[in-house]
């Protein structure tokens, strides 16, 4: 039997899709992707959220049918479905990271931090990879994605996929500070506080990873006892 509650937020859903669908036309030159956004949202809420089986099979058909016409939304979502066994779909982490790649090839940026994370990780299935996730994190960062920034800073300061390169982990670096990752603020203590990459100075550095420290970054901690940090 349905849940009164759950036909309330799915009408109050239906009456925001109409609403958000009116305005793409009075306002929006690009109509028809902006309809195609709205039904991907509505069939990925159907598929997550009805107890209605034929309902979520619909969801899914469309769901499907965006994805073979390449709608990188559509190929990101149905990546996300597999990655977690979510949405109707068997957990597969392979077709997972299949989908993944096709959406970011697509342009979708999210998917290219997924199909990254998933080679940089090598789990369920699919090899590790640096190469491959490198490229498809430097994909992102280049989209201005955040995660992807910092993520091309990380593999530069490791050697993931690419020569190590402190000067330029430092870099990506600043900028994933300024977008508030706090983990980029303390990785910038370290590199400054060393002299890596960037002039040694020992007094900002101790001052960014103590920063990282209240910020809630607990590693930090351990970088101070080594070099008696106080």
């Amino acid at each position: 039997m349905h849940d009164k509650f759950d036909y309330m937020k799915f009408f109050l859903f239906q009456l925001l899709l109409f609403f958000t669908i009116f305005t793409s036309f009075a306002n929006d030159n690009n109509v028809s992707d902006r309809r195609s956004t709205i039904m991907i949202q509505k069939s990925r809420y159907v598929l997550i959220k009805s107890r209605d089986s034929i309902a979520k099979q619909h969801a899914l058909e469309t769901l499907n049918q965006y994805a073979e016409e390449g709608n990188g939304f559509a190929l990101n979502i149905l990546g996300i479905f597999h990655l977690r066994g979510r949405g109707g779909l068997e957990k597969d982490t392979v077709k997972a990271c299949e989908l993944f790649r096709k959406s970011a090839d697509a342009g979708t940026v999210d998917a290219m931090c997924n199909a990254a994370k998933l080679y940089r990780l090598g789990k369920g299935g699919v090899a590790k990879d640096y190469d491959q996730a490198y490229k498809y994190y430097r994909m992102a960062a280049d989209n201005n994605h955040k995660i992807g920034i910092f993520w091309v800073g990380r593999c530069y300061y490791k050697g993931f996929g690419v020569k190590k390169d402190f000067k330029k982990a430092y870099e990506h670096f600043v900028i994933s500070d300024k977008n508030n990752l706090v983990i980029a603020k303390y990785l910038l203590g370290v590199l400054t506080f060393k002299g890596w990459g960037t002039e040694v100075n020992t007094e900002e550095g101790a001052k960014l990873v103590k920063e990282a420290l209240a910020l809630g970054y607990k590693p930090a901690q351990k970088f101070m006892d080594r070099n008696n940090i106080k």
